[in-house]
């Protein structure tokens, strides 16, 4: 349909794709609505989507009915890097709420968090879309990207 159009994508965090747009190498970025675009940028929101708290079946909390902020006190957390949009979110969410993190983990990429889950290492939260029926999660009021 268009012959001298060229197509690339290209996989990384909000801060890569920001990047990427403010130097001009690319001319469009899909971005979780928490990233806030310089001004000469324009934003249209896409979609909206759920944080949900996830487990894996190995963990202690996959059988409560009901989490309460003190059941999440020692228990492993699961992080995305820094200046991730999901790690905004969160660490902001953890903060509004005073939860002491006794124990994290912090990992690159979505695929080495879920199988961290997946073999009973800890809870994380993980934007909804990326949950598959292998995980127990559970749906925080509030926690909205």
């Amino acid at each position: 349909m268009y012959p001298d159009t060229r197509l690339s994508i290209q996989i990384g965090n909000a801060r890569f794709v920001m990047e990427k747009l403010a130097e001009g190498e690319i001319e469009m970025g899909i971005l979780p609505v928490a990233a806030a675009p310089p001004r000469r940028m324009k934003r249209i929101l896409f979609r909206s989507e759920r944080l949900l708290l996830v487990c894996g079946r190995q963990c202690p909390l996959y059988d409560k009915k009901n989490v309460q902020v003190d059941d999440l006190e020692g228990v492993q957390f699961i992080f995305r890097e820094k200046g991730t949009q999901n790690r905004i979110v969160v660490d902001k969410w953890v903060q509004k709420i005073g939860l002491r993190l006794k124990k994290s983990v912090e990992l690159g990429h979505m695929e080495a968090v879920k199988e961290l889950l997946k073999g009973g290492m800890g809870v994380s939260f993980m934007p909804e879309v990326t949950v598959r029926e292998r995980f127990c999660w559970i749906c925080w009021a509030g926690m909205r990207r």
